[in-house]
Formats: structure tokens, sequence, C-alpha cells
């Protein structure tokens, strides 16, 4: 009788391997009604597998879904609160539903767990840039880029913040740095960019005259 349990386990959780492969897949294709189904019927059959907590989240997040997505990430954590993942997913959302703090919190778990995450020094420090701490927010900027010297979201970030600090030909640098990491990114993104710049030249003459 153990054997023929042990065996339909067996089988039940490759099922669920598999809608979980499945919705992953629609992700991929954007298609995300199609694959929180799928997620929630591997969930249906295998409710302990954080991965698929996790996913589903992830896709919530893409239908702007933050407040349900945030609950699927804590259950991902509940079943393993070891996974820096799981907690970066979390503070993303929060992010997203305005609850800075919380979300500073989720940044801080995750890095705790991997510092090497320069994605989770990233978003932190554009959360302290939406509270207005800057000087906190440069040092998480400055932590990503000491990790991957090419991501360009972080000078891009560094770039806003050095110019709320008022040191415009530093942040001018940052921006044409993010550029040359990201040459790819969309036409509005550089054309805000070319409006930051000529905001900076604008204050610098001010100061110098």
């Amino acid at each position: 009788m153990k054997d023929i349990l042990d065996k339909k386990i067996i089988i039940n959780t490759e099922e669920a391997d598999i809608l979980n492969n499945k919705g992953l897949a629609f992700a991929k294709l954007q298609k995300y009604a199609e694959a929180v189904k799928c997620f929630n019927e591997a969930i249906r059959i295998n409710p302990i597998n954080s991965n698929v907590w996790n996913n589903k989240g992830f896709v919530l997040v893409k239908l702007g879904k933050y407040t349900e997505a945030v609950k699927c990430f804590d259950d991902a954590i509940n079943i393993n609160p070891k996974n820096a993942l799981y907690w970066y997913n979390r503070g993303y959302a929060l992010n997203k539903l305005g609850k800075y703090a919380k979300a500073i919190k989720c940044f801080d778990e995750a890095l705790s767990i991997n510092p090497k995450n320069s994605n989770a020094w990233n978003n932190k420090g554009f959360v302290l840039v939406k509270l207005g701490k800057y000087t906190e927010a440069t040092k998480c900027f400055d932590e990503a880029l000491n990790i991957n010297p090419k991501n360009a979201n972080a000078w891009y970030g560094k770039g806003e913040v050095l110019y709320e600090l008022g040191e415009y030909s530093e942040a001018i640098k940052c921006k044409k740095t993010a550029k040359k990491c990201r040459p790819w990114w969309t036409r509005q993104v550089w054309e805000e960019a070319k409006c930051f710049d000529e905001t900076i030249r604008i204050n610098q003459k001010l100061l110098d005259d």
C-alpha cells in the first residue's frame, strides 16, 4: 500500500512540474492569464512547491496585481524563507504598492541571504530615492555597480541622486555611462535623459554665474 501511495505522490509531483513549466512557457509568451491557470493547477496538486508560488507571484506582478502577488511571495517564503529571490520579488511588489519601508526590509532580507545581488541593491536604492534618502541611495547604487559595473539601471539611478545632491557634472557622467551599458533602451528614456542633461547645464550655469 505504501509503495502505491509513494508512486502516486511521484506522479502528482511530476504532473505539477509539467504544469509549472507550461505556465513558465505561457509567461515567456506574455500570456499571463493562461500562465496563472497553469500555476493554480500546479499548486492544487502540490501546494508545497515554493517555486510555483513564486512564479505565480511574478506573473501577477506583470498583470499589475501587486497585492495578490505579495500573498504568493508570502506563501513561497513560508515554505522556503532562505531563498533570496522570493524576498526580492516581495520587495519589488511592495515597492509598486508604495509600501516603501516594507520593501526595504525585503531587499535587506534578500541581501542578507545573497549580498551579491546587484538588482536588490539597485532597487533598494530607488526606494530610498523615493524616501528622499539620497546619501543612502548612492551607497546602494555603488554596491550594485561594484558587483555589476554594467548595471545600467544603477548608473541611471546614481545619476538621478547626484543631480538631487547638486553634483551635476558627475550626474551627467552617470547617465552617459548608463547609455553605453544599455544603448537599446527606448527613445523615450533617452529623450528624458537629454532633458535631464539640459536641466543640469542650466543649473550649473546659474551656479557658475
